[in-house]
């Protein structure tokens, strides 16, 4: 970490403050208000569950102790992932999101970052209940490329001129994620594995395509990909998106010879679609939102579609 970035870090980490009304409350009820306005952990681990259930009964190797230790290191990686974005993104938030916990005063900088190191161990420690020394090396190896994300490789300024490469920077741990957890279910052999890899992607893919779309009524962020590549090319993006996921949804329900229930499928196509227009019609953040929001039904409906298909 060069000099300059500790500088920044000691600023902002002083800046960061309890405020009225928040000064008096127990940190236990003000990190519940954060996880509720910016990652609820209830509704990840409902979707975490309803993905490493669906893949753990197509593939015929359902052992519900996997499943919990899986979703639950879905969970906190991606906590993890949030904590860490917090001290990365301070001054970007300042400026576009000032109504946000940290902006608000809500949760300290520092607060967060021993929460994170909690979060850390606590992960290290479910790969460890696995009983396998590949898993816990994989998940180690995770830990190693999240530390390289928020040290942003040691290349803050130059990354940061590179939005794409930022991006993808990032996303790398998602990949090890996704094979990590297809490990600790157990999934085999390796045809089936990236069979399965492929469909987390798609399901992670819908829900970025949709968080990263802005409103045209307020100041554009410059991390949404609807300030980067325009609204046409980002809406796109997440219409391709919602199509694989159904189109890769009845691939898995052929090639385990499931049936397909297709009325629940339908309710999630129909929920994205109704978002779309909303949005193409008024293209606000109320709109945008509300298209995130739907990603997470249709994620959800593919879920219990693959689990129902069985």
């Amino acid at each position: 970490m060069g000099k300059y970035e500790q500088q920044r870090l000691q600023k902002i980490y002083a800046d960061s403050v309890l405020k009225p009304p928040y000064k008096r409350m127990p940190l236990v009820r003000r990190f519940w208000i954060f996880q509720t306005e910016r990652i609820p952990l209830l509704v990840m681990l409902a979707i975490a569950l309803a993905l490493t259930a669906a893949i753990a009964r197509l593939d015929g190797n359902f052992h519900p102790s996997r499943v919990i230790i899986a979703s639950l290191m879905v969970v906190l990686y991606f906590l993890q992932i949030r904590l860490a974005d917090e001290p990365k993104d301070f001054e970007h938030d300042n400026q576009y999101y000032p109504n946000r916990p940290v902006q608000r005063g809500v949760i300290t900088l520092k607060e967060l970052a021993a929460i994170k190191n909690g979060v850390i161990v606590g992960f290290l420690a479910l790969g460890t209940l696995t009983g396998s020394w590949l898993i816990l090396a994989l998940a180690i190896f995770q830990q190693f490329y999240s530390y390289l994300t928020r040290q942003e490789f040691f290349m803050r300024d130059w990354l940061r001129k590179h939005f794409l490469t930022y991006q993808f920077s990032h996303y790398v741990q998602l990949f090890i994620l996704a094979w990590l957890i297809l490990s600790v279910l157990a999934v085999q052999p390796l045809s089936e594995r990236l069979l399965y890899f492929v469909y987390i992607m798609l399901m992670i893919g819908i829900i970025e395509a949709s968080r990263t779309i802005g409103g045209s009524d307020k100041e554009a962020a410059h991390d949404r990909y609807s300030y980067r590549l325009g609204i046409p090319l980002a809406l796109g993006s997440f219409i391709m998106f919602t199509l694989a996921v159904v189109g890769y949804t009845l691939i898995l329900i052929y090639h385990t010879g499931g049936q397909l229930n297709w009325w629940l499928l339908a309710v999630g196509i129909l929920a994205v679609g109704w978002s779309i227009n909303r949005y193409v019609h008024k293209p606000v953040t109320k709109n945008a939102e509300l298209m995130n929001g739907m990603s997470l039904v249709m994620y959800l409906c593919s879920a219990i579609t693959l689990l129902m298909s069985i």
